[in-house]
């Protein structure tokens, strides 16, 4: 029997859940309920906490990629439960308004009845996850020796995210004095009033040689003396991410581009205020082993964004780069090429950029990873001639997996049959807003992309579904999400069907909601979601993979 939801596009947060067991113990997509399942992403996902996680900082084309770039959004998703389990109501409910600290656990387990304190020491690690770390440290510690033993190990604590520092500084403090092991620290201050640096500054030990990562992204207080204190406490910094931050003076950002942190691998400084080409340039003059480099949004630039680099010390160790892309023309572009050891570059604006940039691409013969977005100088046939296969360019087109041409017009059926002969491993395509690609070359991406694993086609308006017809079953095994946002040749039942038969398939559709389906004895029924909370977990769960960056923003 075949059932369509009529209640509402959040119907299917109705259904009440009983307990569940994951099919899919990777990234737990499907909950076989006893009643009822969800696809594609199951009652169980969403009722997990959103916690912070330090992944690696992939960046949207003119996004940020701190994890405080997400804060916002994590305090905009109400607590829930829909399961009256007790588990559910356990300490941490609340990781927002405490500093939080992962563990790393092992996955163990055992089959049979022993007492608690014949328990193996993974075992109790494993028991202690569930315990929010402030009351590990208050409660669990005192309930025995060995539980105190292992709650107060420094080398268990890796990373810690302190967030609410006015209201916390007492447990922050004690945390981080004892840590001397923590690797990776983000920090978030939601104050919109300034506060003594002396009030952070006192959370921390004099050093913490361990410290490899620094995410103070959106901080709006960075001043000359917090920055100094951070080139002091954290001297083996390797990644740094200030986006968004704002500093109360203009020499903030120079105090340590120009000095400090020799051992810094990566630098993200995307939309940072009042950041200057002077600062770009003398950063550029210092000799650091920079591997990933961010300044997208910092519009200003311009040419200077890669000449700048060309002539830098670690013109040979740049291996990612993401641009701006405004006011960078022919001359600029020529400049990268420079940079040989590129393995993704990304350009949210290529407006002033021409086919001779194009005809210079093939030069970067390492790049897996390219984005090139608003090319609206590129030609059809000066595409053509960069996805031209030819024997001295194998290894330009056997290396390229991921791919944003977006909003490049020029795009079109003939230059989509060279990007799929030529780039036939592809995982990730973005083409949105490319409206001269019709059918013909929809179904060239359907059936040559067999490794295709993300595809977004936002605002094609002379494409259908007809070429999803024989997906997953023929083409497209792998794809985990499809965005047909302001596609309106897409019907609604197509879709509905390709939902059913790849149910963990995540799709778009033309409203930016989320196609979803409920499968409950032999009932089926449709819904859709658009819920902040049922954004979020797709994020949470697509963002640890390589390619979801080429896609366009998720509201």
């Amino acid at each position: 029997m075949w059932k369509k939801s009529t209640d509402g596009i959040n119907k299917d947060t109705d259904h009440k859940n009983g307990i569940s067991k994951e099919s899919n113990t990777n990234n737990q997509l499907i909950n076989d309920d006893l009643r009822s399942m969800y696809y594609p992403i199951s009652e169980d996902f969403l009722r997990q906490k959103r916690r912070w996680k330090f992944l690696e900082w992939f960046p949207q084309c003119y996004h940020p990629c701190s994890i405080n770039s997400l804060y916002l959004r994590l305090l905009a998703v109400p607590s829930v439960s829909h399961s009256p389990l007790p588990e559910d109501n356990r300490l941490t409910d609340r990781p927002l308004s405490m500093p939080v600290i992962s563990r790393k656990f092992t996955n163990d387990a055992i089959s049979y009845d022993i007492m608690l304190e014949d328990l193996p020491e993974h075992i109790h690690i494993e028991i202690l996850k569930y315990v929010h770390p402030n009351d590990r440290f208050k409660k669990i510690s005192l309930v025995s020796k060995y539980w105190y033993y292992i709650v107060n190990r420094g080398f268990r604590h890796h990373k810690a995210s302190i967030v609410e520092i006015k209201s916390l500084i007492k447990q922050c403090s004690e945390i981080l004095q004892a840590r001397n092991h923590v690797e990776k620290i983000c920090i978030s201050a939601s104050s919109t009033k300034p506060f003594p640096e002396n009030m952070l500054m006192d959370l921390f030990p004099s050093v913490m040689q361990h410290v490899r990562v620094l995410d103070i992204g959106f901080y709006a207080f960075l001043s000359v003396i917090l920055v100094e204190f951070f080139l002091n406490c954290f001297p083996n910094l390797e990644e740094l991410n200030v986006e968004g931050t704002k500093t109360i003076g203009n020499s903030v950002y120079s105090t340590f581009l120009m000095k400090g942190f020799s051992n810094l691998k990566k630098l993200f400084i995307s939309y940072s205020e009042p950041f200057f080409r002077e600062d770009y340039r003398q950063f550029c003059l210092v000799n650091r082993p920079i591997e990933v480099l961010s300044v997208d949004g910092d519009a200003f630039l311009g040419n200077c964004s890669a000449t700048y680099l060309s002539t830098s010390s670690f013109v040979n160790t740049l291996t990612r780069l993401y641009l701006d892309g405004e006011g960078l023309n022919d001359f600029g572009f020529h400049a990268l090429t420079a940079c040989k050891n590129l393995n993704l570059l990304s350009i949210s604006f290529c407006e002033d950029l021409t086919d001779i940039s194009l005809s210079y691409m093939k030069m970067l013969t390492n790049l897996q990873h390219l984005h090139l977005r608003k090319g609206k100088e590129f030609t059809s046939e000066g595409l053509l001639e960069l996805f031209e296969l030819s024997n001295e360019d194998m290894g330009f087109f056997e290396k390229l997996r991921f791919l944003n041409l977006s909003e490049c017009p020029s795009v079109n059926d003939n230059v989509v049959n060279r990007i799929t002969k030529s780039c036939s491993k592809l995982q990730s395509l973005n083409l949105a807003w490319d409206w001269s690609v019709t059918d013909v070359g929809f179904t060239l991406i359907t059936e040559r992309l067999k490794e295709l694993r993300f595809l977004d086609v936002t605002g094609m308006n002379s494409i259908t579904s007809s070429a999803l017809l024989y997906v997953p079953n023929l083409y497209l095994p792998n794809l985990r999400f499809l965005c047909v946002v302001q596609c309106p040749q897409f019907d609604e039942t197509s879709l509905q069907m390709l939902q059913l038969r790849k149910k963990d398939l995540i799709i778009a559709n033309y409203h930016c909601y989320y196609n979803t389906v409920t499968i409950s004895g032999d009932e089926v029924s449709f819904g859709e979601r658009c819920d902040s909370r049922y954004t979020y977990a797709v994020i949470d769960l697509l963002q640890q993979y390589q390619g979801f960056c080429c896609m366009s923003t998720l509201r």
